[in-house]
């Protein structure tokens, strides 16, 4: 089976929406965004292949989101970068979140 991007992969069953989980470690520079790039285009090639529907048949109805779990928070430029990957995604049909991999960023004061 190709590479699909994801980390975890969780259906909700009361909204039918199936969340494909990125965990983010790496510090935000331009290979970083790059990387990430990829990392998202391999979870719709993923989809839209039909791969993921094989190993996960009970998502193939529902509306997919793929979800961005960080520990550094995303500078300016990863932020510009990501509502734009937002608002590409919104059009396709798909849903694209982002927060901290916990209940903070590990490079924010508390």
């Amino acid at each position: 089976m190709e590479q699909q991007g994801f980390d975890t992969i969780a259906l909700d069953r009361a909204s039918g929406e199936c969340v494909l989980t990125l965990i983010d470690h790496l510090p935000w520079d331009a290979q970083h965004l790059y990387d990430l790039q990829q990392r998202i285009n391999l979870c719709l090639r993923t989809i839209e292949s039909g791969e993921l529907f094989l190993s996960h048949p009970d998502a193939a109805d529902g509306e997919f989101a793929i979800v961005l779990r960080c520990i550094h928070e995303p500078d300016t430029e990863a932020r510009a970068f990501l509502e734009q990957a937002r608002e590409m995604l919104d059009e396709a049909g798909y849903r694209l979140r982002f927060g901290p991999l916990g209940s903070a960023y590990a490079d924010t004061s508390a």
